[in-house]
């Protein structure tokens, strides 16, 4: 066992060996809260991936246009920089790597095809 020694004399202090050799974690004093643990943390997708994503590469897929084509024309009509997008939003859409997509990219990319979504 490692002995902690006083700066003055040199002399071993056993009591503060033990403080600084001491392992365990201290326990806190407060209690914990966990009424968090019960709430509802929101609607989960049952293949972990948003239905709107399916949707999207229907209709892009029959629009049969080119990703660089619908790019043009959502960052032709939207005037807000957040609202644009890249090929490369398109391609990860495409792809199945977006799982959530932003809801702003989303009605851009419909406006863009000439779809609107109607929430109901």
């Amino acid at each position: 066992m490692a002995r902690a020694l006083h700066s003055r004399g040199g002399t071993a202090n056993p009591e503060l060996s033990q403080l600084q050799l001491d392992p365990r974690p201290r326990k806190s004093t407060r209690p914990r809260r966990l009424e968090h643990l019960t709430r509802d943390t929101g609607y989960r997708w049952a293949d972990e991936v948003d239905p709107i994503c399916s949707e999207l590469t229907r209709l892009i897929t029959e629009s049969r246009l080119t990703f660089k084509s619908i790019v043009e024309r959502v960052n032709s009509t939207e005037p807000l920089s957040q609202n644009r997008i890249t090929p490369q939003t398109l391609s990860k859409w495409m792809a199945g790597e977006t799982k959530s997509p932003q809801n702003r990219k989303i009605d851009s990319v419909l406006k863009a095809l000439g779809y609107r979504r109607i929430i109901q």
